[in-house]
């Protein structure tokens, strides 16, 4: 079973969070961070989708993952390419949907996760 993310500058646990604004398509949805005013961190990460592993490109390097901007059928879409500065020609897309990994996060869903997540059993 997996535990709680790790901060690899920090070396903490991230926090486990809900988002409470009751406007937000999200309402109600788990994440993880370790944001705070006092400590600015990158860490941040949806509690209930599974971090999705990032090819190599061809200088054998962990992709960059990015978010088509231009207008067209693929605006919006995600892709890994090169993060080097000399970049390579890789390409490649992200899958449309993340796993869902409800039971390693069971533990930290809380009680009304079902009302918004209601095709994710509870354990």
């Amino acid at each position: 079973m997996e535990t709680q993310p790790i901060c690899e500058s920090h070396r903490k646990p991230a926090k486990f969070c809900v988002v409470k604004d009751m406007l937000k398509k999200s309402y109600g949805r788990p994440y993880f961070t370790r944001a705070s005013r006092e400590n600015p961190c990158s860490l941040w990460m949806w509690a209930d989708e599974k971090e999705i592993e990032k090819p190599n490109c061809y200088h054998n390097e962990p992709c960059a993952m990015k978010r088509v901007k231009k207008q067209g059928p693929n605006a919006g879409k995600r892709f890994f390419c090169c993060c080097n500065e000399n970049r390579c020609d890789y390409f490649g897309w992200c899958p449309e949907e993340l796993p869902k990994q409800p039971d390693a996060m069971a533990s930290f869903v809380p009680l009304f996760y079902n009302r918004y997540y209601p095709d994710v059993q509870q354990n």
